[in-house]
């Protein structure tokens, strides 16, 4: 299909994408886009990639806690544009959030019981969704990630139609990529094995090849990426605990993301685990029921249902295995835009058969309530954090209260304040960097014994606390001093500077 005959057949999804841009910006017209510790990493790792440094971060230490892709694309940005990316993040990621509501009109383009008003009540919620909001107005991976997700429904849908080598190789492409994106893309490798898997009117021999093929490509640029983590760092994904949450409580934490994107719902604890394990059960049978049907196996209502299920259950277990963030509507929002689809696609068809205008008018009526309801918590959602970010900036470093510190006033206006070749450390590296422009490491989690028995075997260093910042994980200055003699040099408002050196 020719652009022209996109663009034509989806002048709804072109305004929806402008839409959604506007309110990006809106979003972010204080303070710019929202920064967050991670954010400052690839801003680090872009800016080095442009001076020939490859992927490192903002304490010149190697980038392997995040794979490369991220930081390569806001280095090519930054190189197409030749301004800095915090110049110009909020017109990317309003670009992204455009390209994402405009791919999504496309898809909806093609549903089985494709319908224009459901395809435009679609995109309304998606241009003011809470959960796609909070992403796109970060400065984080994630912004890209759900872009690609979608590319990789059109082109696992495309393949379906036409497995063709063509198609293939496309394919193939999209699945490399995904998982240095974010690690989590693996789920975008294990759903395309699954639809090969269970592809229809295809030789054994043939399936099996194109399995081989997928399984090559998907752990071909993340092997690599994995590899040269190991060489420069001695880990492949950086220092990573064990799991603390069981099973059971991550399901619960999903569900709590999920009550948060129903209207007006207080959640407990059991509710949330009903709700997860309740979406969980009803894709599944609707997954099956299209399977075994084979009406629609070759549609895209059936992959956003595999997709929705796969990176679900991916991320559960992965959560479970290895300690990171709680999970939160930032890991879960991948699952928005199919989550969405998958509970609603039906709904045009369901009207459809009904005959009697009676119960037609009634089931209309039922449904425009709860799509009001629906918008009108995510529009107040929305404007709650508008009025918010107006006043303050998002919260994180792009807070007026960040970017007013005198302690980071004082760092980035004293270059040359720590003598010699000292090392310095800091409860909030990140914000020291991107306010000061000053690399210093960060201080030790104390779960890791050994780093920080390295630590405090060290003569003398200097440690700049900020008082913002407030990550319990992190050796604290009361457990240094049990170690170290500690002289606090210079002290702000909001900080204070350490000499640390030996009893």
């Amino acid at each position: 299909m020719q652009l022209s005959t996109v663009f034509r057949k989806n002048t709804d999804s072109a305004v929806a994408a402008i839409i959604g841009y506007v309110i990006v910006l809106l979003l972010t017209r204080h303070g710019g886009v929202g920064i967050s510790p991670d954010s400052v990493t690839y801003i680090a790792a872009a800016r080095n990639l442009l001076e020939g440094k490859f992927l490192i971060g903002h304490d010149n230490t190697p980038v392997v806690l995040f794979p490369a892709v991220y930081p390569f694309f806001l280095s090519g940005m930054m190189k197409i544009t030749g301004a800095d990316i915090l110049q110009f993040a909020c017109v990317l990621n309003g670009g992204l959030f455009a390209l994402l509501i405009f791919l999504c009109g496309t898809i909806m383009q093609h549903f089985m019981a494709a319908s224009t008003w459901y395809k435009r009540t679609l995109l309304f919620c998606l241009c003011f969704s809470p959960s796609l909001l909070e992403v796109f107005t970060m400065l984080w991976s994630e912004t890209l990630f759900i872009v690609w997700i979608l590319i990789f429904i059109i082109v696992m849908f495309r393949f379906y139609q036409t497995s063709s080598s063509y198609r293939l190789i496309i394919l193939l492409f999209v699945v490399a990529i995904a998982p240095v994106i974010r690690y989590a893309g693996v789920s975008i490798v294990v759903t395309a094995c699954m639809f090969l898997l269970i592809q229809r009117n295809i030789s054994a021999g043939k399936k099996a090849l194109n399995i081989f093929f997928t399984l090559l490509a998907g752990c071909s640029l993340l092997a690599f990426n994995l590899y040269r983590n190991l060489l420069v760092a001695g880990t492949v994904t950086g220092l990573r605990q064990k799991g603390i949450t069981s099973l059971f409580t991550n399901i619960k934490y999903v569900g709590l993301v999920f009550c948060d994107w129903l209207p007006f719902i207080k959640s407990n604890q059991a509710f949330a685990v009903g709700l997860t394990l309740f979406f969980l059960a009803a894709a599944t049978a609707i997954f099956a029921y299209r399977y075994f049907s084979n009406q629609d196996t070759k549609s895209y209502e059936f992959i956003i249902t595999g997709f929705f299920l796969a990176y679900c259950i991916f991320i559960i277990v992965i959560a479970t295995i290895s300690r990171f963030e709680t999970l939160n509507n930032r890991i879960i929002s991948p699952l928005y835009i199919c989550w969405l689809w998958c509970f609603t696609c039906f709904i045009p068809s369901v009207i459809r058969i009904i005959e009697k205008r009676s119960k037609k008018i009634l089931t209309i009526s039922i449904l425009f309530v709860l799509v009001f309801l629906f918008q009108l918590n995510q529009l107040l959602t929305v404007y709650g954090w508008y009025k918010v970010n107006n006043e303050a900036g998002i919260g994180g470093y792009a807070e007026d209260i960040w970017d007013d510190s005198p302690t980071l006033y004082f760092v980035k206006q004293n270059s040359n304040f720590f003598p010699g070749k000292s090392i310095v450390y800091s409860n909030a590296n990140e914000a020291v960097y991107l306010f000061s422009g000053k690399a210093v490491q960060s201080l030790p989690e104390r779960v890791h014994v050994k780093i920080v028995e390295q630590f405090l075997n060290q003569k003398t260093f200097y440690v700049i606390w900020l008082n913002l910042s407030g990550n319990p994980d992190f050796i604290n200055m009361e457990e240094i001093g049990r170690f170290k003699k500690i002289k606090p040099i210079i002290t702000f408002n909001d900080g204070v500077i350490y000499r640390c050196s030996t009893l």
